[in-house]
C-alpha cells in the first residue's frame, strides 16, 4: 500500500512539473497593467509621439525613408526633466503634452513600461538601456543621480572628455545596447562636452506567421518613377480599420505582444494627406475589428539619423527653451550649448523585424467605419506609414516611413 501511495505522488509530481514546463513554453502574452496616471500619461505621450514624427516628416528631404523612436526620445527626455527646474522644465512638460504631471509619476511609468515590455514575449528581444557620461571636472548631484540610476537603471560615470578614450567609450557602450546596428554617435574628442545623457534600445522579433516570396510588381516611389520589384506575401485574419484616405492593419509579431501597424493611403490619397488626418485614436487597437486581409508589401531596410530633435521641439512649442541657469544635473552651474540627436535602424523582411535607436541630449560648453469588411487586400506598392507598437498599452515604439 505504501509503495502504491509513493507511485501514485511521484506521477502527480511528475505530471505537474510537465504543466508546469508547457507553461512556460507557451509564450503567453502578459499584458502591461497601468494605473490610472500611468494611463493619463500614457495616452498624452501617444500624441507627443504622432506629432513629433509629424514634424520629423515635414522637415524630411527629398527621397528619404524616415525611421524614429518616440519612446526611446520620451525616455531620454524624462531623464531630463529630472534635471530640469523653473520655466525650462514647464515648458517641456508641455512639449510632452505632460503638463500637470509630476516628473516622479512620469519616471515610474517609464519603469513600468520597460519591465513590462521586457517580459511580455519571451521569444522577442527588447533591450532598453541608459546612461549618463559626465565630465570628471564636474560633480553630478546626488538627487540625479540616484532617480537616473533607481527609474531609469542608468549607468553613471566620468570621463576625461579631452581623451580619445572618452569618445571610444561611450561609442561602445552604445554599439553594445544595440547588437552592434549604432556604432557611433561621438564622431570626434571634445574637451569642452559637458555631458551625454543617453538611452539606446534594441528590437528583434520574427511575426507570429512568416511572410512568402510573392510575385513581382510596380512599385511608385515618392517622385513618382517606377520600379519592378519583388514583394513578400500573407494572408490572415488581423485587426484591420479604415478612414476616407487610408487603411490600417495591425501585423502580430510571435505571441501577439508587439505588432506593426501598416498605415496604407488608398487610391488618390498619398502619405501627406494622410499625415493631415491621421488621428492617434484610429491606431487604437480596440478601434479595429478582425478580418481576412491579403498583404503585398516589400522588404526593406532604413539607417535615419536625426540631429536637430532640439529645434523640433521648439517648432513644437515656441516657448520651450533648455536654460542652463534651470539644469541642476551638477553640483556647480554650467553654461553651454544643448542639443538632442537620435541615430535609427530598421530592417523589414519575411522572417520579422529587427530595429535599433540610440538618443542622445549633450551639452558642449559655450470615428469607427461605417461597416466591416470581411476581406481586404492591402497592396504596399506605393509610400506608406508603419508603427511598431506595445499591443496592450498601443505604445509606439517606432514611426516610419517608406516611400523610397
Amino acid at each position: 500500500m505504501k509503495k502504491v501511495l509513493l507511485f501514485l505522488l511521484a506521477v502527480a509530481l511528475y505530471g505537474c512539473g510537465d504543466e508546469e514546463q508547457i507553461a512556460n513554453t507557451r509564450n503567453e502574452a502578459e499584458p502591461i497593467e497601468l494605473n490610472g496616471e500611468q494611463m493619463e500619461i500614457n495616452s498624452s505621450l501617444q500624441s507627443f509621439s504622432w506629432e513629433f514624427f509629424s514634424q520629423v516628416y515635414r522637415g524630411k528631404g527629398d527621397g528619404n525613408n524616415i525611421i524614429v523612436s518616440p519612446i526611446s526620445l520620451e525616455m531620454n527626455l524624462g531623464m531630463l526633466l529630472i534635471g530640469l527646474t523653473g520655466n525650462s522644465k514647464q515648458e517641456l512638460l508641455k512639449v510632452m503634452h505632460l503638463q500637470g504631471h509630476d516628473t516622479n509619476d512620469i519616471d515610474l511609468f517609464f519603469k513600468r513600461m520597460m519591465e513590462g515590455i521586457q517580459r511580455t514575449d519571451k521569444q522577442t528581444t527588447f533591450n532598453s538601456a541608459n546612461s549618463f557620461w559626465f565630465d570628471e571636472k564636474y560633480r553630478v548631484a546626488k538627487d540625479f543621480s540616484s532617480v537616473i540610476k533607481n527609474n531609469y537603471g542608468a549607468e553613471v560615470g566620468s570621463v576625461d572628455f579631452a581623451d580619445i578614450k572618452a569618445k571610444d567609450t561611450i561609442n561602445k557602450w552604445c554599439a553594445q545596447q544595440t547588437n552592434q546596428r549604432i556604432l557611433q554617435i561621438v564622431n570626434d574628442t571634445n574637451p569642452d562636452m559637458l555631458f551625454y545623457l543617453i538611452n539606446a534600445i534594441y528590437f528583434d522579433s520574427t511575426w507570429e506567421k512568416p511572410f512568402e516570396k510573392g510575385d513581382y510588381e510596380i512599385f511608385t516611389y515618392e517622385n513618382g518613377t517606377q520600379d519592378k520589384i519583388r514583394m513578400m506575401e500573407k494572408k490572415g485574419n488581423w485587426l484591420f480599420s479604415e478612414r476616407d484616405s487610408y487603411m490600417i492593419c495591425s501585423m502580430p509579431y510571435t505571441n501577439g505582444s508587439f505588432s506593426m501597424l501598416l498605415i496604407l493611403p488608398k487610391v488618390g490619397y498619398d502619405v501627406k494627406d494622410v499625415m493631415a488626418n491621421l488621428e492617434v485614436e484610429d491606431l487604437l487597437l480596440s478601434r479595429m475589428y478582425n478580418t481576412d486581409v491579403h498583404v503585398w508589401m516589400p522588404e526593406f531596410q532604413c539607417v535615419y539619423p536625426i540631429n536637430d530633435i532640439y529645434a523640433k521641439l521648439m517648432d513644437m512649442n515656441p516657448n520651450f527653451v533648455l536654460n542652463a541657469n534651470e539644469m541642476d544635473m551638477f553640483d556647480e552651474a554650467i553654461k553651454g550649448d544643448v542639443y538632442i540627436a537620435q541615430k535609427n535602424y530598421i530592417k523589414v523582411d519575411e522572417r520579422g523585424t529587427e530595429a535599433a535607436t540610440v538618443t542622445y541630449t549633450g551639452m558642449e560648453a559655450t470615428a469607427p467605419p461605417a461597416f466591416e469588411r470581411k476581406y481586404v487586400e492591402m497592396h504596399f506598392d506605393h509610400p506608406f506609414l508603419y508603427s511598431i507598437i506595445e499591443t496592450s498599452t498601443n505604445c509606439p515604439l517606432f514611426i516610419g516611413y517608406h516611400g523610397n
